[in-house]
């Protein structure tokens, strides 16, 4: 399954669909699951911050609430304290429930966010539901946010290390007064085999087969290539796997 999750990112890129750098698409990635984790907690908490919102839910009287008396932009009641958000504000039988629901994801994206708050809380409930979100978007924004820059800092070590390199080589042959030609041509090799390794980090990915032991090592590689092993005759008809391995 992971072969083919592989190759089909491999054909995506090669169409175009897909940035062909390694970094690119990883920090596109990153960036794609930020909204994404944004977006669906902004969401399920603008749905539990509806529910808090309704008057009914509570017991409580919901009668229709002239807006005209309401202050633009804020809520029908004066004080810090009053009747749920949805009351308070107005939006019982004078706003569809489309309206109702994108007020509230306003609200919650604003706190997930640290935007600026349309509404404000009034009951204990509500206050408490603010609070709660308040502190899960801090480290909630810390751990995305920390996948981000961590990949950005990657890919700038990778690019301080080949801009040292360069840079050693290049007083290296000027110091032994290597042709300019030759010169060109090991600065175009470096170039290359960065682009390589930046782009393509299949080798990397095995680096770790190396603090393997011996037969682990020959019994993973044996795992890992045994489809493309099996289509030659002499390994198809052999029917003993140690032997093989060894």
């Amino acid at each position: 399954r992971l072969a083919k999750i592989t190759s089909l990112l491999k054909r995506l890129q090669s169409g175009g669909l897909l940035p062909a750098s390694l970094y690119e698409l990883k920090l596109g990635m990153a960036v794609l699951r930020m909204f994404l984790i944004f977006g669906l907690l902004s969401h399920w908490a603008a749905c539990v911050w509806g529910w808090v919102g309704n008057p009914d839910n509570f017991g409580l009287s919901s009668s229709w609430r002239d807006i005209s008396s309401c202050s633009m932009g804020g809520p029908c009641e004066f004080g810090l304290a009053g009747s749920p958000w949805l009351y308070r504000y107005g939006f019982i039988d004078n706003y569809d429930v489309t309206t109702q629901y994108l007020a509230a994801l306003q609200f919650t994206a604003a706190l997930m966010t640290g935007g600026e708050v349309s509404m404000q809380a009034s009951t204990p409930l509500e206050r408490l539901f603010t609070i709660l979100v308040m502190i899960c978007s801090i480290f909630i924004s810390s751990v995305v946010v920390g996948q981000i820059l961590l990949i950005m800092d990657r890919q700038s070590e990778a690019s301080m290390a080949f801009d040292e390199q360069m840079q050693q080589s290049r007083e290296f042959m000027v110091a032994r007064r290597v042709p300019l030609n030759l010169q060109v041509r090991v600065y175009r090799y470096l170039e290359s085999q960065h682009r390589t390794q930046r782009d393509h980090s299949s080798s990397k990915d095995r680096d770790f087969m190396t603090h393997l032991s011996d037969w682990l090592q020959v019994e993973l590689i044996d795992h890992l290539n045994r489809a493309h092993l099996s289509r030659h005759p002499f390994f198809k008809e052999a029917a003993d796997r140690q032997a093989v391995r060894r």
